[in-house]
C-alpha cells in the first residue's frame, strides 16, 4: 500500500541518493515530532513510523530538496514510543530509528532534561559526554553554547556536532541556545 501511495511522487536517480545529515528530531510534543534530514541529491522525503517496530504509517514532505528535509508526524500518543526510518525515491534511506513523544500535560510522569555546552572540540571528551547523554535518554536537550569550535564555522558543524550526536539527536529534540559575547 505504501508503494502505490507514492508512486506519483518524482523519481530521480535513486542510486545515488544518500544522507548527508540527520536524522534528527526537532519541535517534539506530546502528540506531535518533526524529523529532519539533508540527502545529497533532490529526492522526495518520507518518513514511515509506528507504535511496533513494523512501521505502518507514513508523512512526507513532496517538495524535493538537496539541502533540507523537514517531516512533521501528527496525532501521536502522548508518552509512546515511536519508531520510524526515512525513504527517498521508495528506498530505505535509513532504519531502525525511534523516539518517545513527551509526556501529555499534567502527567504525574517525572520529566527528564539535559543541558550541556562547550562541547564542541570533536575530542574523546565530547564522545564521553554523548555517550552518558545516551545512557539517561532526558525527554528533553538543551545544549547551552559551543556547540562547534573554533568559532561556528560551518564546515565543522557535520565532524563537531552532527556527527558525536547522531545517536542522541535522531532519539530526541535537542535544543540549542546561542548566547552572545
Amino acid at each position: 500500500m505504501l508503494v502505490s501511495a507514492l508512486a506519483w511522487l518524482p523519481r530521480t536517480g535513486a542510486e545515488e541518493v544518500r544522507i548527508v545529515r540527520g536524522p534528527y528530531l526537532q519541535l517534539g510534543s506530546p502528540t506531535g515530532m518533526t524529523v529532519v534530514w539533508n540527502t545529497n541529491a533532490p529526492v522526495d522525503g518520507v518518513v514511515e513510523y509506528g507504535t511496533p517496530p513494523s512501521l505502518g504509517a507514513f508523512a512526507f514532505d513532496p517538495a524535493p530538496s538537496a539541502i533540507t528535509h523537514v517531516v512533521t508526524l501528527t496525532g501521536l500518543e502522548p508518552g509512546t514510543i515511536y519508531h520510524y526510518r526515512v525513504r527517498g525515491n521508495g528506498r530505505v534511506l535509513t532504519d531502525g530509528y525511534s523516539f518517545k513523544t513527551f509526556p501529555a500535560a499534567g502527567s504525574s510522569v517525572p520529566f527528564r532534561l539535559a543541558a550541556w555546552g562547550d562541547s564542541g572540540s570533536g575530542d574523546q571528551n565530547q564522545l564521553n559526554v554523548a555517550t552518558r547523554l545516551l545512557a539517561v535518554i532526558p525527554h528533553l536537550a538543551i545544549h547551552v553554547g559551543d556547540a562547534v569550535y573554533e568559532s561556528g564555522e560551518a564546515e565543522n558543524f557535520d565532524p563537531r556536532y552532527f556527527q558525536p550526536y547522531a545517536s542522541l539527536v535522531s532519539r530526541l529534540n535537542v535544543y540549542s541556545a546561542q548566547f552572545p559575547t
